[in-house]
This record gives structure tokens, sequence and C-alpha cells, in this order.
């Protein structure tokens, strides 16, 4: 399965939307699939966002005169393992 983007408009964004539509695909992801997640993000107050959803940051890509790139890591449930 792979979520190519995943986003909420401008205008509804700090409400808890974004929160609520990762929360429910996740769910429904550890039942169907039942496999870890692998994703990428180059918005670090998206780190914050998906570390409380059970990710875990697994590396961290500084490009030359580009964005920095966190990897991250969710596994079944959510739960960490460092």
């Amino acid at each position: 399965m792979v979520i190519g983007y995943f986003g909420v408009a401008r205008h509804r964004q700090g409400r808890g939307v974004g929160q609520a539509l990762l929360h429910h695909a996740l769910a429904v992801f550890d039942v169907e699939v039942g496999a870890a997640i692998h994703c990428e993000t180059s918005d670090a107050r998206n780190v914050t966002l998906y570390e409380r959803h059970g990710w875990n940051t697994t590396d961290t890509t500084y490009i030359p005169d580009g964005p920095t790139v966190w990897s991250m890591l969710r596994r079944v449930g959510g739960g960490s393992r460092r």
C-alpha cells in the first residue's frame, strides 16, 4: 500500500482534521495490512505529528542546498522499538 501524499487544505489546518484522518487510516492499515509503514517528510512540523502516531525517526538526510528529509518507521500498532 502506498500513500503518495497526505495533506489538509491550508484553511482547514490546525483543527485536528489531518490528525483524525491519519488516526483512522492507521487503524485500518494495522488491521487490514498488518505491516510496518515507512514514511519520509521534509517538513519538520510533521516529525512530531508522526511521532505522536507511533513513528520513530530512522534516518535524517541533509541535502546540500535542499531540504532536510526525515525517514521514519511505524511498526504495527504504533509501538516503538528503539
